[in-house]
């Protein structure tokens, strides 16, 4: 017997119901002419579509008058109606090959009736188009086995069915080519195996499986090389964890436990450098907040991070360690800042609390010296020019304590007061007295010529 329906379809049920009675009651109606009382009784049952009641009545009838031809013709009729209905339902619960039985028992009650054929037909043509729907949904999909078992379900029902055939014809077509391809695959897997290239191997062995009938040997190939990946994978897993490359060794490990499940070493490297990537985090975030000067934030990441890693404990000790050199160098640079806006106070107490958490730091102590020798000066200084009388000593002092310390007290506001400094005296220089000829002396032509006689007699001797 065909394989029923994969699926239910709609059925034109109230069509049906009418071709029944059509069928059924039309040979009733005939004996109901002759005026049988009990032809009358059958074929209102059978129109207000009471089939057991009909055929029980039309059975009793036969039996009680076995001779008379009329009960004879009403009891086919009844059960025929009734098989045909009951064949009705079968469809309309999706039953198909039980209504097809019920069809074959109807056909063989009444031999000579068309409906039970033509139901019959019917039904093979809804269970034909189920199946081939079926199939060329398999054969989209690329099950190819599936494909051809519900082809062949279609030519049960429909036997000449030309998609069938040709749906049936391409996937035999691909499975043959494909037992070639499968094997030439397998090879090429096993060569590549031999020589180490494991994701070639694994590509390979599974196109096979993917050509095969039976793909049990490429998958048995397939779970080998992928456990010896995953071993590949732990193992460089175990190098990056070695660099305290947490995050990159958390997901090696990660790629073998998808290899392999059961690899319990991939398992426990996971969860470790899952925690310790999370520990790392904590760790760059601590630094990063010490050179952003933000000291007390960085001890607390630090401590949280400290908290999370299982085996990184002494970095976290390490790094925050540091956080009292970043201390002493923010308070230099705060002092140099300080000094360089001529606010000498406060970098003298910068650069001492700056020695008082180092002895020797830099240049602490030389700038911490001269700052105060500078102030005591610029004080010494300030007091002499408040008592001078003279307003020019008086500019004199203020201006030396505009050299060590511009912004001194209120120095700028006294030289303001003070006025414009003086111009200095210009004093010109005598010209030169010179005496006259007349006087005795030689004048300057007179001793250029000289000078001349006497370079010539040189040279003429």
């Amino acid at each position: 017997m065909p394989n029923s329906a994969p699926f239910a379809t709609n059925r034109p049920q109230r069509l049906l119901g009418a071709a029944l009675l059509l069928g059924a009651t039309s040979f009733l109606g005939s004996c109901a002419s002759t005026g049988s009382d009990e032809g009358q009784d059958v074929n209102w049952l059978v129109r207000h579509e009471r089939y057991s009641e009909a055929v029980e009545l039309a059975a009793s009838n036969a039996k009680a008058r076995p001779k008379s031809s009329v009960a004879q013709a009403e009891h086919k009729a009844a059960s025929l109606a009734y098989l045909l209905n009951r064949g009705r339902q079968a469809t309309f619960d999706g039953n198909d090959d039980r209504a097809i039985e019920i069809f074959e028992m109807a056909a063989k009650v009444d031999p000579e009736s068309e409906l039970p054929r033509q139901w019959l037909a019917k039904t093979h043509r809804v269970l034909a188009d189920s199946w081939l729907t079926r199939a060329r949904e398999l054969h989209a999909e690329d099950k190819l086995v599936g494909a051809n078992e519900a082809y062949e379900n279609v030519l049960l029902h429909w036997p000449d069915m030309p998609a069938a055939i040709t749906g049936l014809a391409r996937v035999l077509k691909q499975a043959n080519y494909r037992e070639g391809q499968e094997d030439e695959l397998y090879r090429s897997g096993t060569r590549a195996h031999n020589q180490y290239e494991l994701f070639l191997a694994r590509h390979e062995y599974s196109a096979s499986g993917k050509y095969a009938t039976n793909a049990d040997r490429s998958a048995g190939r397939v779970s080998e090389v992928e456990l010896e990946l995953a071993q590949n994978r732990v193992r460089v897993a175990q190098n990056l964890e070695s660099e305290e490359l947490f995050s990159a060794a958390r997901n090696e490990y990660r790629m073998a436990t998808l290899l392999n499940p059961k690899n319990q070493t991939a398992i426990d490297g996971y969860e470790r450098c899952k925690v310790e990537a999370k520990a790392n985090e904590k760790l760059k975030d601590g630094e990063m907040q010490i050179r952003r000067g933000l000291f007390e934030s960085a001890r607390g990441i630090l401590a949280e991070g400290r908290a999370i890693t299982l085996t990184r404990q002494h970095k976290f000790d390490e790094v925050e360690a540091t956080i009292q050199d970043a201390v002493v160098e923010a308070t230099y640079q705060l002092a140099l800042d300080f000094e360089r806006d001529y606010r000498y106070e406060k970098a003298i107490e910068s650069y001492e609390r700056v020695l008082e958490m180092r002895s020797v730091y830099k240049d602490a102590i030389a700038r911490l010296d001269t700052l105060r020798g500078d102030v005591i000066v610029a004080a010494e200084l300030y007091e002499e020019a408040m008592a001078a009388d003279d307003p020019e000593v008086k500019r004199s002092k203020l201006r030396q304590i505009e050299i060590i310390w511009k912004e001194y007290k209120d120095i700028q506001a006294q030289l303001a007061r003070l006025g414009p400094e003086p111009k200095p005296e210009v004093v010109e220089p005598e010209e030169p007295i010179v005496e006259d000829a007349e006087d005795g002396e030689e004048s300057l032509e007179d001793v250029t010529a000289d000078t001349s006689e006497d370079a010539g007699e040189d040279t003429d001797g």
